[in-house]
């Protein structure tokens, strides 16, 4: 799974209970073999999502309600979710972090920097069904969120504080919709 496809790049895999390191060439394709991160908190048994930027990777570890720092083959923070249970998708939008929060039918904000996963906003939106899927692009979040009958898309805008708010609410009929993105508009310079 390559993210970031420079000559130095790494990329995470989070699988089946393990937390593997890669190195990629200048094109994203794995070059030698996987090697287990270090330092793994003794918890960590179900990796469940990821957002990545440069060499850092938050990993969300859902059962432990924590998401944890990535970093160069080692584990370098582990934080707590608070009141949230489950954190499970991630989202990056500069210094900000949100997190799905399925249980709890939440998204929370952290600030992330240097080693730092700090939550300044326990629920920064709140949802009547369960957060399967989030993202963010160019100032815009989407979540999906199911409640067992209906599915709902929900579209935020993000301002520089990293306050959502809510501009739009569709309703999908169907029972478990997951997976969400973001796709700018095609320019005339675009084929």
């Amino acid at each position: 799974m390559p993210w970031n496809t420079g000559p130095a790049s790494r990329g995470i895999v989070a699988r089946h209970a393990v937390e593997s390191a890669v190195k990629l060439s200048g094109r994203g394709a794995v070059v030698g073999q996987a090697t287990l991160v270090a330092n793994i908190p003794a918890n960590v048994n179900a990796p469940f999502g990821m957002a990545t930027r440069g060499n850092d990777a938050y990993v969300t570890i859902a059962h432990a309600n924590e998401i944890g720092l990535v970093r160069d083959d080692d584990v370098l923070t582990v934080t707590g979710s608070g009141t949230q249970h489950a954190p499970c998708w991630l989202a990056l939008d500069g210094p900000f972090l949100f997190s799905a929060n399925s249980p709890s039918q939440s998204v929370s904000r952290y600030a992330v920097y240097g080693r730092a996963i700090v939550q300044d906003a326990a629920v920064a939106a709140t949802f009547g069904g369960n957060p399967t899927d989030i993202t963010y692009r160019d100032g815009w979040a989407a979540v999906i969120d199911s409640n067992g009958t209906v599915s709902h898309l929900s579209i935020f805008t993000v301002d520089e504080d990293g306050n959502l708010a809510l501009n739009g609410l569709a309703t999908i009929n169907n029972t478990a919709t997951n997976g969400v993105a973001v796709i700018r508009p095609r320019t005339p310079f675009e084929d």
